[in-house]
């Protein structure tokens, strides 16, 4: 039986009236007493703080699962956000690279192009040098000696001077 059926029976509990015995008001008393320690005993006390212990448990795993599912949805929006950001990102890292390859692209061909130009010009002055070259080899070759004959001053009457370019330019035959 609990502690409060014990004292329900306790209470309940009537004597009958003799002359001889005990007071009945103080038996009364006694017997209040002893159902009230019946209702408040260690047991029933004891179950009681177990109960109240139990509910502020339930409320503290409660209020944690909470603060955990908060926290789990926190982290998954957070997730969620800086995947997204990460995406855009690399979409801009995509498109900055792709905008960099075309004008690297652009850029290589123009270089391509003007080394390129560069060459032929540059071969093409190498190889009017080249010609004038063989063409002066050509004329000094065919042309008799007694033309290179040094033109002096007659005034001045000294030998072996340097040709004059008039000596020395090809003939238009």
């Amino acid at each position: 039986m609990s502690g409060e059926s014990h004292s329900i029976f306790v209470v309940q509990q009537t004597f009958a009236r003799v002359r001889r015995g005990y007071d009945p008001d103080q038996v009364d008393r006694h017997l209040e007493l002893v159902a009230e320690m019946f209702r408040r005993g260690p047991d029933v006390e004891l179950r009681r703080e177990l109960a109240r212990r139990e509910a502020t448990i339930e409320q503290e795993i409660e209020a944690a699962r909470m603060e955990a599912e908060a926290t789990v949805e926190g982290a998954r929006l957070r997730a969620a956000a800086d995947l997204a950001a990460a995406e855009s990102a690399l979409a801009a890292a995509r498109e900055e690279a792709a905008r960099i390859l075309a004008a690297a692209s652009s850029e290589g061909a123009a270089l391509r192009e003007e080394a390129r130009r560069a060459g032929e010009a540059d071969a093409h002055v190498e190889a009017t040098r080249l010609r004038d070259d063989a063409s002066l080899a050509a004329w000094v070759v065919r042309r008799p000696r007694r033309r290179l004959a040094l033109s002096l001053p007659a005034k001045v009457g000294l030998r072996g001077a340097m040709p004059t370019y008039k000596s020395c330019r090809p003939s238009a035959a």
